[in-house]
């Protein structure tokens, strides 16, 4: 495979952007993020796709859109397959963009998406990364109920009060605001960042490469404006995955600004019961004990009837092992 590296120190002002998809036995709904993509009213992108998928079902899908739109997509599909995180990594390495945006292969773009992300660079050129707000849709395509979606973007802290440049960049990985994707980055930094492996930090891959992103930027911007459409479906891998313990170890080794060490605390404490449960169905009720007992995990909330239930289950854990 040719190397497409490049040196984007001088290309960061250039107007090629990066559609990222990793995609994976999903070419109906792979077809529908492709259409967004097409349907940008930004002009200057290409689309880059790597594919994990064990039959040739999206690869026959590229090929007509690679028919129809010559030039426009950059298309590999890996035997074995590379999974998520190592898929994703290798996305950002072949970008030819100095901006990216990570789409995943069930959501779409709204057709505003790439030209009011990138206008922001106009106002702000020292920006790393932008994002705006999510519609939550079904997974047959229909939008839920609008109380759904202002229940999740208010609850990412996605509302009018928090638009702009954010003070502190972290706050926005702490609080969540971060989306898993949908944002536009600078190519460098997402490279710089990048997705860690499995062992590292299981499936909770997104908020993790989310997080440690808003640390190291220097500008962030959210954008009160909706730019994508993020479906519920029954095969999304976060409804499966065991995220909370990985995400309480990250959050525990965290470094961050004085000003922003109050919102780190509260988001340990957030995640702490969780990570409890969680760390006993991975068979580590040494460490489930240890958060437990820890700080993060009040003593008023212990004598609580979620904490005598991990008690319980820190118990059947630990019998379980021995």
């Amino acid at each position: 495979m040719a190397d497409n590296r490049l040196n984007l120190a001088d290309n960061l002002l250039l107007p090629l952007i990066s559609i990222c998809i990793p995609t994976y036995q999903r070419p109906d709904l792979l077809a529908e993020a492709l259409e967004s993509c097409f349907a940008q009213t930004y002009a200057q992108f290409e689309i880059v796709i790597g594919d994990d998928s064990q039959d040739v079902d999206t690869e026959q899908l590229i090929a007509r859109y690679e028919s129809a739109h010559p030039g426009r997509i950059r298309y590999e599909r890996h035997v074995p397959s590379l999974g998520q995180n190592r898929n994703v990594n290798d996305l950002f390495a072949r970008a030819q963009g100095g901006r990216l945006l990570l789409l995943h292969d069930d959501d779409r773009l709204l057709p505003n998406a790439l030209a009011d992300l990138a206008k922001l660079w106009e106002a702000l050129p020292t920006l790393d990364a932008a994002f705006g707000k999510q519609i939550l849709i079904e997974h047959d395509g229909r939008p839920t109920v609008e109380e759904r979606t202002k229940a999740l973007n208010d609850g990412y802290h996605r509302v009018a009060a928090n638009a702009g440049r954010q003070s502190i960049p972290v706050v926005a990985g702490l609080q969540r605001m971060f989306p898993n994707d949908g944002f536009l980055v600078t190519t460098e930094l997402a490279r710089t960042i990048g997705y860690r492996s499995m062992e590292e930090i299981g499936h909770a891959c997104d908020t993790d490469f989310g997080l440690r992103l808003c640390a190291a930027a220097r500008d962030i911007w959210f954008l009160d404006e909706f730019t994508m459409q993020y479906r519920l479906t029954g095969e999304s891998i976060s409804k499966y995955a065991i995220v909370a313990p990985y995400t309480y170890d990250m959050l525990a080794a965290l470094r961050v600004p004085s000003a922003a060490e109050s919102m780190l605390g509260e988001a340990r404490r957030e995640i702490a019961p969780s990570a409890v449960s969680g760390f006993t169905q991975l068979g580590q009720p040494k460490r489930a004990w240890q958060v437990f007992q820890s700080s993060d995990y009040p003593l008023r909330k212990r004598f609580s009837a979620r904490g005598i239930y991990h008690l319980l289950l820190i118990a059947k854990s630990f019998f379980a092992k021995h």
